[in-house]
């Protein structure tokens, strides 16, 4: 659906204007992206880039980890490993 917007002169005007707010540029931003990766010839079975392949193994990985300590440990939350590894490079520059 989000794709009929590129059919319109004014896409905010139109019904399907929705797709423009904020609240919505995950779903638009997704199905963008489906699409791209469903044009590459050489993955015409590819649903999730790399990276998104790569961060899932990921998760699944910590997850089994947890499940074979008995629920002991720390869960993964990225946005945590992303802003301690910002820290670490922004301490290395000064």
């Amino acid at each position: 659906d989000c794709f009929a917007l590129l059919v319109y002169e004014r896409p905010q005007e139109s019904n399907v204007g929705y797709f423009l707010e904020a609240s919505q540029r995950e779903v638009v931003a997704d199905a963008v992206n489906a699409a791209v990766l469903s044009t590459n010839p050489k993955h015409k079975d590819r649903l999730y880039s790399h990276l998104e392949t790569l961060l899932r193994q990921l998760m699944a990985c910590c997850l089994e980890q947890r499940l074979l300590n008995d629920g002991q440990g720390e869960s993964l939350s990225l946005n945590r490993l992303l802003k301690n590894n910002n820290c670490k490079r922004i301490k290395k520059s000064d």
